[in-house]
């Protein structure tokens, strides 16, 4: 089995309720051989306890066969039931048809993307017959809708709407809601804390496919602004602290560095935010992590290159104390000589300043508002010499 690729007995985690259709080829072969006892139906009927008439609909196949029956008849019979992978079809009560899925199922990367995309921005409703999932980027939309066909889900049981620029995405499927819950924690109703899998947690791959998820329901890219006090970032927020945590664990096995804040909200319940943001990181996370979501596949890539000045401006500390040391004092005039804009040389003034390798010697008033003139220190000296 392939790293990337978990196999999942769909059958063990299927509710009571559920039933069982067979194709028509294989059913006969379930009923062929019983262990020790001749293979009449009045035999099997005596062994299960179950009507004649009733096993001969489940043996014809006029009739879906209940979950218990299907397994009580399974241990009965020599068939190994590995040979009915993708013979069968599976339902949960009478909704909706059938879906021909297990009896094992491949979990892979893209099921992981979908549960913490749902977790983020979809929701089960009580009743756990359907999903929807809410979003505006009509790439997450399509992307989740694909999924979904793909597993074989009927056209009729989908369903797309558009409000105010707004996608509404359901799926209604009663098995699809309990396989969601019973392998990724997807609850419905209101959110409280939550933990993220260990088959998520044990499986490198199903991390960051899960990071994916998350930051595309959850996440936002800021390069900078007033608006944001952490400035440039990659943010991911959420009210359960329990995840973010689980999150912050699974980025530092990707060597991605974060931190937590959490906000106040009084009556409401607190949010809590996990803040990446130093370049190696956003790097790191870049490389690693799969984003869907197009404007902030396009926003990571602004971000990454607005540090391209902050690393070059290492190498324009020496050039500007040869400059001041030659007489140009002002920020305008240390600009203009190394060719640069106002803001790196204002940037790395405030580094030489803070490092005392220069000083402010004149405060210079004009109509326009004030400036300053600054001269190198014995500091800012043996510094060039170095």
């Amino acid at each position: 089995m392939k790293k990337d690729v978990l196999k999942v007995n769909l059958i063990k985690i299927l509710p009571e309720r559920s039933k069982i259709h067979i194709e028509n080829n294989e059913l006969n072969n379930l009923f062929y051989i019983v262990k020790n006892k001749s293979n009449t139906l009045a035999n099997l009927s005596k062994e299960l306890s179950i009507n004649p008439k009733n096993l001969s609909r489940y043996k014809t196949g006029k009739r879906a066969m209940p979950l218990n029956i299907f397994l009580r008849i399974i241990t009965l019979t020599e068939i190994d039931i590995n040979k009915l992978q993708n013979k069968i079809k599976i339902k949960i009560y009478n909704t909706g048809k059938p879906l021909q899925i297990g009896p094992s199922l491949e979990i892979n990367k893209d099921w992981v993307y979908i549960a913490e995309l749902l977790r983020g921005d979809g929701h089960i409703n009580k009743r756990m017959w359907y999903i929807q999932f809410i979003n505006k980027d009509r790439c997450l939309i399509e992307f989740v809708n694909n999924f979904f066909l793909g597993l074989g889900v009927p056209i009729k049981q989908i369903d797309l709407r558009q409000r105010r620029g707004i996608y509404f995405l359901t799926i209604r499927s009663m098995l699809l809601v309990h396989i969601f819950k019973e392998l990724f924690n997807l609850q419905p109703g209101a959110r409280g804390d939550v933990n993220i899998p260990n088959l998520i947690k044990n499986n490198q791959t199903f991390s960051t496919a899960a990071i994916a998820g998350f930051f595309d329901a959850e996440g936002n890219i800021s390069a900078g602004s007033k608006k944001y006090p952490h400035g440039r970032c990659i943010r991911m927020s959420t009210t359960s602290l329990e995840y973010l945590k689980d999150i912050r664990r699974m980025l530092a096995k990707l060597n991605i560095s974060s931190k937590l804040y959490s906000e106040d909200r009084h009556k409401f319940r607190n949010i809590h935010r996990l803040v990446i943001s130093h370049k190696t990181s956003i790097q790191n996370f870049k490389e690693n992590i799969t984003i869907l979501q197009s404007k902030r596949a396009k926003l990571l890539n602004i971000l990454l290159n607005s540090y391209t000045d902050k690393i070059a401006e290492g190498s324009l500390r020496k050039p500007l104390l040869k400059a001041l040391y030659t007489g140009s004092e002002t920020r305008s005039k240390l600009a203009t000589s190394l060719n640069i804009s106002k803001k790196q040389v204002g940037n790395q003034l405030w580094w030489l300043k803070s490092k005392k390798m220069i000083s402010v010697h004149e405060k210079i008033y004009s109509n326009k508002g004030s400036y300053f003139k600054y001269k190198i220190t014995k500091k800012g000296e043996q510094f060039l010499l170095l």
